[in-house]
């Protein structure tokens, strides 16, 4: 039987911005992150966690 396992990562990167408010800087960052100025990799990696399917049925998602 075939299996399909979905592996996802949460990956972490600080980034600093000098701006006047809280909204500014996360507005900022969303436009830099979509343009491809801030970029994650490699990044910090939190966490991690997978899960498996077979067409009929799909395990939880699990943290290892």
């Amino acid at each position: 039987m075939t299996y399909y396992v979905t592996i996802e990562e949460l990956v972490s990167k600080k980034f600093r911005i000098n701006v006047d408010s809280m909204e500014d800087a996360m507005n900022i960052a969303e436009q830099k992150y979509n343009t491809g100025e801030f970029i994650l990799a490699p990044g910090i990696l939190v966490a991690k966690q997978m899960c498996a399917e077979n067409g009929t049925e799909t395990t939880e998602w699990t943290e290892f």
